[in-house]
């Protein structure tokens, strides 16, 4: 069977590329014959990192034949049909799946994120084509009712998890250079992001992050899931912590950042997948909110978050009662991570079906 992937990889972020190796993993442990392809900004870095043939996405004739070619397209995961800041990236990932039909291939929307969605084009496109999808998972809920709401039928979608808690980590020894010595105090990941309206966030993030310090004898551990976007905040907080940020100068795999937040104690995330990394591996983890994405997940996970706007006060108050409640909702966290992961099968279920039927 061949497939290709359509997401947002190649561009060095964290996040997104172990969606890519949740998924590649997922795919050949369930159909081992399995023929990848994926489009990337960078084919040469994602043919090293995954082991997968990869195209430029942004060479239209490649990706006509990588499409004609395939048994199925899969779009996701992540969020990528979105028009929050202008409507070229939703219109080019639905541009991916419309050309799948005009090559009668069939497409499956793959473990994503949906919206926002503001313009009534891209609200009137998206219905139009996902009503044409072979199936359609998501990663919450209010994805779901996002595409109710604009005309896709309600048992068109399932409502799964995010591909990244698929990922197995490294073992502990295989990061442990990247991190403090265990035992002279709990590790606290601090996962930052520029965000419009962050300042007071990321303010308090840093306060909160210091007061653990001081009270605790905690070691804070700045992380830049991209590289790209977030080494100066990750420097910025190692310099003010006087500690050592992780992911600036040395590019890691999913499976190692994975190890590497399994390796901490608590975790206070700004990213999405920083969140989602914790709670796949059972790990205390607090959010601040850029977008309803991170909300939704933390709400899911049952864990304490705040809007990235809060007040300076809300999240050094928000951020010190995750910590005391980290110790009580051990149990809960560990069956969270197994229902994650259960949730993210789901996906290679329809995968799965859709390879059974065309044998039939």
């Amino acid at each position: 069977m061949r497939i290709v992937i359509s997401g947002y990889y190649g561009f060095g972020n964290a996040g997104d590329e172990a969606i890519l190796a949740g998924a590649v993993a997922g795919l050949r442990r369930r159909l081992p014959d399995v023929e990848l392809t994926v489009l990337s900004g960078d084919p040469p870095a994602t043919e090293r990192a995954h082991g997968v043939h990869a195209v430029q996405r942004g060479q239209a004739g490649s990706v006509w034949r990588a499409i004609g070619a395939a048994d199925l397209v899969l779009q996701g995961g992540g969020g990528l049909v979105q028009d929050s800041t202008s409507g070229r990236s939703a219109l080019y990932y639905l541009g991916i799946l419309a050309a799948a039909r005009l090559r009668r291939r069939p497409f499956m929307v793959f473990a994503q994120g949906i919206g926002p969605l503001r313009r009534r084009l891209t609200r009137s496109l998206t219905a139009w084509v996902f009503r044409r999808a072979a199936a359609i998972t998501l990663r919450d809920d209010n994805s779901a009712g996002l595409l109710v709401e604009i005309g896709v039928p309600a048992e068109r979608i399932a409502v799964t998890a995010d591909l990244a808690a698929l990922v197995d980590p490294v073992p502990s020894e295989d990061v442990a250079v990247l991190l403090p010595p265990k035992g002279e105090g709990p590790r606290i990941g601090l996962a930052l992001r520029e965000a419009e309206g962050a300042e007071a966030a990321l303010k308090g993030a840093m306060e909160a992050a210091q007061h653990l310090r001081e009270r605790y004898g905690a070691r804070i551990v700045p992380l830049a899931l991209h590289a790209g976007e977030d080494a100066n905040l990750a420097r910025q907080a190692a310099e003010a912590l006087g500690a050592s940020a992780v992911g600036v100068d040395r590019e890691l795999t999913p499976a190692q950042w994975v190890g590497l937040v399994r390796s901490l104690d608590f975790v206070i995330a700004i990213r999405l997948h920083a969140c989602i990394f914790a709670a796949a591996q059972g790990v205390p983890f607090v959010a601040l909110s850029y977008d309803p994405k991170v909300a939704a997940f933390a709400s899911r996970a049952h864990a304490l978050w705040a809007p990235l706007e809060a007040d300076l006060s809300e999240v050094v108050g928000l951020i010190d009662r995750a910590w005391a409640q980290r110790e009580a909702g051990g149990a809960s966290r560990e069956a969270f991570a197994v229902e994650l992961r259960r949730q993210a099968e789901r996906n290679l279920d329809l995968v799965e079906a859709h390879q059974a039927g065309r044998r039939r």
